[in-house]
């Protein structure tokens, strides 16, 4: 559970299926003393809860101290924790939605970004993508002043985003925080407040930055999967491990047989240098790129001379 170093003893976690996702620092963004920043994966469709704890015994000042959630940079909840609630025990209070009544409420979800590649880009897109992929708790005393009926409105869809404004803001999005539809709750009480320390000194606010793990590891804040070893190198295989191997070296050796006779082919395909011989026309090229004709009766006829046999009686008159 993420604390930052002004509030001591109070603890925000984001909680899927009863369980605190997994906290990530970026080593490059330490934190400060009323600020601290934790990544967190995103699942499609996965709702998730935010739970702030006060531990035992922990000061609360004023009347309570409230959080104050926005998604995406739009304000969803403000839960409290009230003087005195921790005093025997850890006190936790939940925000699981939009309240859009007293009795009915909008659970929170993640959803995955619907993006155009068509190179538009959509009115009002700098302002939303601002805070998008964002989980921002502001942590406060406040003193309470009255029971409230005022309700804040539905929050605004994302909508479409264009691939091209994702990619100026320089950071890997792949997520929204989105509604499910809503449901009946146990009908609840809203107050007014009115915070005791103006100046801030004793606030704090804690940033959920989330995405999916592959956005995560884009990012280097997740290390990157290890390639698993290749199955020759293993000790010990499964069978289907075994069955796998031994596709892959079937595979292997048909590869390297088709290889080894386009090799044939190409050897046997191989033009053979034309020699020229008498009566045949033949054409030179100058260095001074000119073409001339050059006669080829100077290399004699590639047929063999007839060969005479004597039949050996000679005439005296010839010698």
């Amino acid at each position: 559970m993420a604390i930052v170093k002004s509030l001591p003893g109070f603890e925000v976690a984001i909680v899927v299926d009863g369980k605190p996702l997994a906290e990530h620092m970026d080593k490059d963004a330490p934190d400060e003393e009323r600020k601290a920043i934790r990544y967190i994966e995103a699942v499609s469709d996965k709702v998730f809860e935010v739970h702030i704890a006060a531990k035992k015994g922990i000061e609360i000042k004023g009347d309570a101290v409230t959080a104050e959630i926005y998604m995406d940079g739009q304000y969803a909840d403000g839960p409290m924790i009230e003087k005195g609630a921790n005093c025997f025990s850890d006190d936790i209070a939940i925000s699981r939605g939009w309240d859009i009544s007293a009795t009915e409420v909008r659970k929170y979800c993640f959803a995955a970004i619907d993006t155009a590649d068509d190179k538009r880009a959509f009115h009002g897109e700098a302002e939303k993508l601002k805070d998008l992929g964002s989980i921002r708790v502001e942590l406060e005393y406040v003193e309470i002043i009255s029971e409230t009926s005022t309700w804040e409105e539905d929050p605004k869809e994302i909508g479409i985003i264009s691939e091209k404004a994702l990619a100026v803001q320089g950071r890997s999005i792949s997520h929204a925080v989105g509604m499910q539809p809503a449901v009946k709750v146990q009908p609840f009480v809203r107050w007014d407040t009115r915070t005791i320390d103006p100046s801030g000194k004793d606030n704090g606010v804690i940033t959920f930055r989330y995405a999916s793990k592959a956005s995560l590891q884009y990012s280097g804040i997740i290390p990157r999967t290890p390639s698993p070893p290749p199955l020759e190198d293993k000790e010990e295989l499964t069978p289907e491990e075994v069955k796998q191997l031994q596709a892959e070296l079937k595979a292997r050796k048909r590869k390297e047989s088709r290889l080894a006779e386009i090799k044939k082919e190409h050897i046997a395909k191989r033009r053979k240098v034309a020699e020229p011989k008498a009566g045949d026309t033949q054409y030179v090229l100058d260095d001074n790129g000119s073409v001339s004709e050059q006669s080829t009766d100077h290399l004699g006829s590639k047929k063999r001379a007839p060969v005479e046999i004597s039949s050996g009686e000679e005439s005296d008159d010839e010698v």
